[in-house]
């Protein structure tokens, strides 16, 4: 609908907008980030911004890294830690998956349910290690970049329409 359109459009234009000041901020810190270790404080308050990513284009991943981010978390492990947050929702969303369809489960779609998981792991696993060391030679300057002038771009289209 067109209204989606506006919040997609909105979301990824201020999500990229405090993606950027969050790396330019913490670009300009002379301190040693890499030294910052993700307390439970810190971790409650991760969870809290995670919490956002229900809303059309807010981005859970982004969420918690950027808010790991702001707490001072290097960009390594900010990317890690979220990365390590999503296993537990996303294998209970697994299995509630299965649960839910459990009717259709056989013999024959077992085993391709489990290739397919497999296949998926190790696709996930690759991509994530190549993020990792994208993160280790950039920030995610980039990537907030993209979302403004995505966002600027829907949102325009929304209110030209």
């Amino acid at each position: 609908s067109q209204n989606l359109l506006l919040i997609l459009g909105l979301s990824w234009l201020i999500g990229g907008l405090i993606m950027i000041g969050v790396e330019i901020w913490r670009e300009s810190k002379s301190e040693e980030e890499t030294t910052h270790i993700v307390g439970i404080k810190d971790a409650i308050l991760i969870g809290f911004f995670q919490c956002f990513a229900p809303i059309p284009g807010v981005s859970r991943s982004a969420a918690t890294i950027v808010t790991a981010r702001m707490l001072g978390v290097s960009k390594k492990d900010s990317a890690e830690f979220s990365f390590f947050l999503a296993l537990p929702v996303l294998t209970l969303a697994g299995l509630y998956k299965l649960y839910k369809h459990r009717a259709i489960l056989n013999t024959e779609t077992i085993g391709i349910l489990i290739f397919g998981s497999l296949v998926s792991f190790l696709i996930c696993y690759f991509i994530i290690k190549l993020f990792i060391a994208f993160l280790r030679r950039r920030s995610f300057l980039s990537f907030g970049i993209y979302r403004v002038i995505l966002g600027t771009l829907v949102t325009l289209y929304f209110i030209n329409k």
